[in-house]
């Protein structure tokens, strides 16, 4: 069996990260573009409402968030495969 590359051995920093990356080579490719954090202040009442009751609801200094992420994905596709039509660009 052909070994793997270590991709430790990449000059990552991934200090942050609370376990190290796998040894394993890449299995997708995308590209995210014109992302949008976007995060809105929201009374517990009107969340409550909202969200199921076996969801917890989580708060930053006693204030709860909606956040919006909308962005554009190109380029995706399998390691080894060309694209999909009509599924490598969307929103």
């Amino acid at each position: 069996m052909e070994e793997l590359p270590n991709i430790q051995e990449n000059k990552w920093d991934d200090s942050h990260r609370p376990w190290p990356l796998p040894n394993l080579p890449w299995g997708m490719k995308q590209t995210w573009s014109d992302l949008l954090f976007a995060h809105y202040p929201v009374k517990y009442e009107v969340l409550r409402k909202l969200v199921p009751e076996s969801l917890e609801l989580d708060s930053y200094e006693d204030v709860y968030w909606v956040g919006v992420v909308p962005f554009r994905m190109s380029g995706v596709r399998f390691r080894g495969l060309p694209p999909i039509p009509g599924t490598a660009t969307f929103p």
